[in-house]
């Protein structure tokens, strides 16, 4: 038989946060924004798609769903300047925004939301 002793929960990621709010923005929000960008990028070439994932300075929480909107009204993040943003097309490619600058990215999530039944 395995072992059955008591494991402690996997610890919270600091950007995406702990299992539970990971799990239910998959399911509520990233894979269903993902399946109508697919879609609509099957329509035209010109669909972007970004993460958002630098925390709120001096806070210990994971980043939250609005936390771009102060960036977008009052102050731009760190490097937030970019020289190519790619278009999502068929590979998936999004922009990732992190506290270390703007980062591009493949695939966001791809293996869990290919799981789920999308709009």
């Amino acid at each position: 038989m395995g072992d059955l002793r008591w494991k402690p929960p996997l610890p919270d990621d600091p950007v995406m946060g702990s299992i539970v709010d990971l799990v239910s923005s998959d399911v509520i929000f990233r894979c269903p924004t993902s399946s109508v960008a697919e879609r609509q990028a099957a329509m035209t070439p010109m669909v972007w798609r970004y993460e958002f994932a630098v925390p709120v300075l001096g806070s210990d929480k994971p980043v939250e769903h609005p936390a771009e909107l102060r960036y977008v009204f009052d102050q731009a993040p760190r490097d937030a300047t970019l020289s190519t943003w790619p278009p999502l097309g068929g590979a998936k490619r999004y922009m990732e925004f992190t506290a270390e600058g703007p980062r591009p990215g493949r695939d966001l999530r791809s293996p869990v939301c290919g799981l789920l039944n999308n709009p």
